[in-house]
């Protein structure tokens, strides 16, 4: 499969981004991104054969053959990549560009998920971009239309933009975007892209299927040809939505037409209730129907999605909806992943992804760099403490940093506005004061700062309250149906200005997220003091909007940075108690452990007391050698960094992986990665070592030949080889 590969090509990505459009985001250094294999490749398609005989002095069609209709990828694998790769394909009118660099010059999803760990496969399929050689003719007609699609992306309605959409507004990013639109070169083929798409599964094995637009009811299709799709993350499917025999519903109407479902039999069907599935839409869908039919159609789809998801979910299945404005998640197109938001949409599909494969997210475990939080999200951090503390002479500079980090003026008048809640007007009016002298000094410096999109109004006509529950439901992810308790019974008026003010004029908000929100909030509550329940309960909510343990981590070392060492002592300790309740407050070895001693096939049997191991190990004893069996097996247990020494099996030794992530490596080759289900055999004779990865514990059976004579144990691998 992998026809041209590199290994250990460092591709530093600073070198291959220098088209003069490029942003200052995506011109900010980062970590040069190691690759291990790269490369490119035809998959599927078919080979017509002209009948005859070909004449190579007097050629003619006459017994030549044609290739086509295949599609065409090109992958690439970093270092200790995750179990699951991704394969990403394009919607319509677009190819693998769509996930490469986004319109403005930053990184696109392809890069961002390699620097998380992920192998990626972006695809150009059948009969479209890099796997143009199409079997069926074409006529390909230069047709006008961009402002259509304008329009039908959602960036806005020509030539106006959307207020609130996450797209950079200078002409040189609406050129490339406009630019990275290509033609079908030939009829779309439901079943040609969808046979090439499954013949590239066989190729990589288990993977994960994230789909745009078109392509999402091709990933439907190709899931139920080919089990080695283990999950499909959809953004936006645009049609093809499948449906049981007998329980397609009826099509939804719009202003751009009546969208039909289509319908499969039901054994193919349930295919699809066997791997998990999460959807996403942006924002700017019309509510109701819109004569403006560019964006009506994607409320018909919406719709669809949700009928959708709820047959599938009733078959058994395992489908999620997301609406991304009703997670507090404003102005994203039909492009949500090349957005100016992009990292925030890729943390939610990485947190997602976390949660239904916990077990094969091993790659990379130290989340710090590929999970940190963004410099702007550590700025309204260090705002909202200091102006809960009063602090207005460490404000300043935490507001000039802000500013420089990217935040825009509404955005920080918006965070100090929302900590009013918490730590009332005086505060608030203090620190916006603060932050008028800091604009007013930075215009006389000559800066000017972006003023950003202003608040979105509210179109919402149910009552403020039930808009305030509905939200707090979303947060906590609790029902609020239950009757007041507590201080809500003792003095319900407050209870309605929590759900009326607090959660429904304050949260309900855009320009800030969820997340966002809460920082500032989690932020105020530290810095206050003496509200220990409070920011408890705000630090799962945290948790819940897509925080990771590790970025709360680092908001405790914002806030002792910040206010110091009490304050930043305070809110550990309190995290410490959220992470440890919900199985989260452990180190990334001390959880492998903890996983594996939950999930271990055989007991983990007696530590290992002898010098041949480095490290913890454990050895279960399943069959020892006798008279009659010469091969010894055992399961052994190693514990992140464990591993044995240089060492040699006279006979040989055959290890079966059963858990974990490991090394292995034989004298004057490579070290090499080893998962969950791969075999290693080591040859007679041959000097090697195993034993777990830094991040990860490792399970093995080893079976090994006895009749040549027992085990030779030779040097101790040293850290430096262990490194290498």
């Amino acid at each position: 499969m992998k026809r041209t590969i590199y290994k250990s090509v460092v591709v530093l990505l600073s070198m291959i981004s220098l088209a003069p459009f490029l942003s200052a985001q995506s011109l900010k250094k980062q970590k040069p991104l190691v690759i291990e294999q790269q490369g490119s490749f035809a998959v599927g398609g078919t080979v017509i054969t002209n009948p005859g005989t070909f004449d190579p002095y007097k050629p003619t069609p006459e017994g030549q053959t044609f290739h086509g209709d295949h599609a065409y990828a090109f992958y690439q694998i970093p270092v200790n990549a995750n179990k699951y790769p991704l394969i990403m394909w394009h919607g319509i009118g677009q190819f693998s560009k769509t996930w490469e660099t986004t319109p403005d010059g930053r990184e696109g999803f392809q890069n961002i998920f390699l620097r998380r760990g992920f192998g990626v496969y972006v695809i150009d399929q059948p009969r479209r971009g890099n796997a143009g050689r199409s079997t069926a003719p074409a006529t390909i007609d230069p047709v006008a239309d961009e402002q259509h699609w304008f329009g039908v992306f959602r960036v806005g309605i020509w030539p106006n933009y959307y207020d609130n959409v996450q797209f950079a507004r200078d002409s040189e990013t609406l050129n490339q975007y406009f630019r990275a639109m290509t033609p079908s070169i030939g009829p779309i083929d439901l079943n040609v892209t969808t046979d090439a798409a499954s013949e590239l599964l066989n190729k990589t094995g288990p993977a994960i299927l994230v789909t745009h637009s078109h392509s999402g009811g091709m990933g439907w299709i190709t899931a139920i040809k080919n089990k080695n799709v283990k999950a499909i993350v959809s953004y936006e499917p645009g049609s093809g939505f499948v449906f049981p025999e007998g329980e397609v519903p009826q099509p939804v109407e719009s202003s751009s037409g009546a969208l039909q479902a289509t319908s499969v039999p039901l054994d193919d069907f349930k295919l699809l209730t066997k791997i998990p599935i999460i959807i996403y839409y942006g924002d700017n869908i019309p509510e109701t129907l819109s004569p403006n039919a560019a964006a009506d159609g994607w409320r018909a789809r919406l719709i669809m999605a949700r009928l959708w998801r709820d047959v599938v979910n009733k078959h058994g299945g395992d489908v999620t909806v997301v609406h991304l404005p009703e997670i507090g998640i404003k102005g994203n197109t039909h492009f949500p992943f090349s957005d100016l938001n992009n990292i925030e949409i890729a943390d939610l599909m990485s947190k997602w992804l976390k949660d239904k494969f916990p077990q094969y997210m091993f790659a990379q475990n130290n989340s710090t760099d590929r999970m940190a939080l963004q410099p702007k999200d550590q700025s309204i951090i260090a705002i909202s403490a200091l102006t809960a503390k009063g602090d207005l002479v460490n404000l300043k500079p935490a507001i000039n940093k802000g500013l420089e980090s990217g935040l825009t003026i509404n955005e920080i008048k918006e965070a100090i506005v929302h900590l009013y809640a918490y730590c009332g007007f005086p505060r608030s009016i203090r620190g916006l004061q603060t932050f008028m002298e800091v604009v007013d000094e930075r215009k006389e410096k000559g800066i000017i700062d972006e003023t950003g999109p202003d608040i979105s109004p509210i179109n919402n006509e149910a009552s403020k309250y039930d808009r305030g529950k509905q939200i707090l439901a979303e947060l906590t992810k609790t029902p609020q149906d239950g009757k007041p308790a507590g201080y809500a019974a003792f003095a319900p008026v407050i209870e309605v200005f929590l759900k009326e003010h607090l959660f429904a004029d304050i949260f309900e908000r855009d320009i800030l997220t969820y997340a966002q929100r809460e920082l500032v909030t989690v932020s105020v509550i530290s810095a206050i003091g003496g509200a220990e329940p409070m920011l408890r309960s705000h630090l799962n909510i945290c948790l819940n909007v897509g925080l990771s343990p590790q970025q709360l981590k680092e908001f405790v070392d914002i806030i002792q940075c910040t206010l110091g060492d009490k304050e930043g002592h305070d809110a550990r300790a309190v995290l410490n108690e959220v992470l440890k309740a919900k199985n989260l407050n452990t180190s990334a070895q001390e959880a492998a452990c903890t996983r594996l001693d939950q999930t271990l096939l055989f007991p983990k049997g007696e530590k290992i007391k002898n010098s041949n191991f480095t490290g913890t190990a454990y050895l279960q004893m399943l069959v020892e050698a006798d008279s009659q069996n010469n091969n010894s097996i055992g399961n052994v247990t190693f514990e992140p960094g464990a591993r044995t020494k240089w060492h040699i099996h006279p006979a040989g030794q055959i290890l079966l992986v059963t858990d974990g992530v490991g090394y292995v490596q034989e004298k004057g080759k490579p070290k090499r990665v080893v998962r969950k289900g791969d075999v290693v055999v080591f040859p007679p004779n041959v000097s090697h070592w195993h034993g777990a990865s830094a991040d990860s514990a490792f399970v093995q059976i080893a079976i090994t030949g006895r009749e040549k004579g027992e085990t030779i144990w030779q040097e101790i691998v040293t850290d430096e080889e262990y490194r290498q």
